[in-house]
């Protein structure tokens, strides 16, 4: 199990240090991974803000971006 440290947008595993753009909103630890929601603004339009930090502290993979929007239908 890693040592994490959570403060605003910085992210410590194992006392590596890992920022993000935004603050940080959930973090999932599992078998050799740790899973980061960030926080988005609302007024910024992105969906890219999972991640996937290694327990040396290296970002491993990010959700891609998904330019899909939902349209509703009108009645």
């Amino acid at each position: 199990m890693p040592i994490l440290k959570i403060h605003k947008n910085a992210l410590y595993v194992n006392n590596e240090l890992v920022k993000f753009q935004f603050e940080i909103d959930t973090v999932l630890v599992l078998d050799s991974q740790v899973i980061v929601l960030i926080k988005t603004p609302y007024d910024i339009d992105n969906n890219d803000n999972v991640y996937s930090v290694d327990f040396h502290g290296k970002i491993t993979w990010q959700i891609a971006v998904s330019y899909t929007h939902l349209t509703l239908p009108t009645t």
